[in-house]
C-alpha cells in the first residue's frame, strides 16, 4: 500500500507544502492538491472512501478530516491525549509550565487579582488553552490589559467562558524548537523561534542536538504517548529545557524540518494504519 498525500493551497507560507508535493512524487507516489474554505467546505472527491490518505494542511481542515474520517488514516488526533492537562498528566515534570492552575475562563476573569498574587511575575501571568483547539494563542497578560484582551478574543473567536484555561508564571524562554516523533523516535526536528523572532528560511534548517535529547527523554520517560505520530515543542529556557506543547502532525508548521523524513514516516504509519483496518474489517 503506498498512501496518497492530500495538501491544503495556500497554507504554510514558507513553502513546505510545495516541498512536500515534490517529495512525494520523487518518492512514487501521487499527491494532490486542494483548496479548503472554512463552513463551505473542500474538494474531498479526489480519493475514494477509505482511501489510504494523509491529509496537511490548517487546523480546521484537520478537524474537518478527523470528524468526517473519510480517509485512512486522514488526521492523526486525538482531544484528548492533545490537552494541556492530560500530557501534563504523564509528562507535568519536564513542562514550562509545572507549577500551574486550571480554571474556566469566566473565573479568571473574576479571579484574577488572587491569580497575579499566586502566579504573578511583575504584575503579569501566562494563559493557554487547556484544549488542543488553538481557541486562543498562548499570551502574557496583565491586570492592566486582561480586560481588552478577553473582549477582543470573545469578539473575534467567540471564546467560550466555561472554556478550561491554564494559568501559570511566564517564563523567559531564549528559543523554541518542533521536533516530529514517531514511534517514540524523534525523526525530525527544527528550531523555529529565537527570542520573539520567528525563524523562516536557512535560519530555521536543522535542529539543535541538545534540544532533540531532551525530547528523546521525554518521550521515553513513561510508557504514554499520546499517538503514534506527532509533533513536540520544547523551549530552551535559561538554564534548561522544557516541554512546551505537543500537537497533531497533520496541521503543524514543519519550518526546517527534514520533510523527507517527515514523509516516509507518516507514509510508513499511514500504510499501517490501513493495513489494520482492513484485517479488522475482513474478521
Amino acid at each position: 500500500m503506498v498512501p496518497n498525500w492530500l495538501l491544503e493551497r495556500d497554507m504554510f507560507l514558507e513553502g513546505n507544502p510545495q516541498r512536500m508535493f515534490d517529495i512525494a512524487r520523487e518518492l512514487g507516489m501521487k499527491p494532490k492538491w486542494m483548496k479548503y474554505v472554512p463552513f463551505e467546505g473542500g474538494d474531498f472527491d479526489q480519493f475514494p472512501s477509505n482511501e489510504c490518505v494523509i491529509v496537511y494542511g490548517s487546523m480546521n481542515l484537520a478537524n474537518h478530516v478527523a470528524k468526517a474520517s473519510p480517509w485512512i488514516p486522514g488526521v492523526w488526533t486525538n482531544p484528548h491525549a492533545l490537552r494541556t492537562s492530560t500530557y501534563l498528566a504523564h509528562w507535568g515534570k519536564f513542562s514550562v509550565q509545572r507549577d500551574y492552575a486550571l480554571f474556566p475562563l469566566g473565573e479568571i476573569r473574576r479571579m484574577l487579582p488572587l491569580l497575579l498574587e499566586r502566579f504573578g511575575d511583575d504584575g503579569r501571568i501566562f494563559l493557554r488553552p487547556n484544549e488542543n483547539d488553538k481557541s486562543f494563542s498562548g499570551v502574557v497578560v496583565s491586570e492592566n490589559n486582561f480586560e481588552r484582551w478577553y473582549a477582543q478574543n470573545a469578539r473575534c473567536y467567540d471564546l467560550d467562558p466555561t472554556a478550561i484555561a491554564l494559568v501559570s508564571k511566564p517564563q523567559r524562554i531564549l528559543s523554541e524548537h518542533r521536533f516530529i516523533i514517531a514511534d517514540r523516535q524523534v525523526v525530525a526536528g527544527s528550531k523555529y523561534r529565537r527570542g520573539e523572532l520567528l525563524l523562516d528560511g536557512l535560519d530555521a534548517a536543522g535542529f539543535d542536538r541538545a534540544a532533540a535529547d531532551f525530547a528523546t527523554q521525554v518521550i521515553h520517560s513513561s510508557e504514554w504517548q499520546p499517538l503514534r505520530i506527532y509533533a513536540l515543542d520544547v523551549a530552551e529556557l535559561p538554564d534548561s529545557y522544557a516541554l512546551m506543547e505537543i500537537g497533531s502532525v497533520n496541521s503543524c508548521g514543519l519550518y526546517g524540518c527534514d520533510l523527507r523524513a517527515v514523509i516516509e514516516h507518516a507514509s510508513r504509519i499511514a500504510a499501517d494504519d490501513w493495513n489494520l483496518k482492513q484485517t479488522e474489517q475482513a474478521q
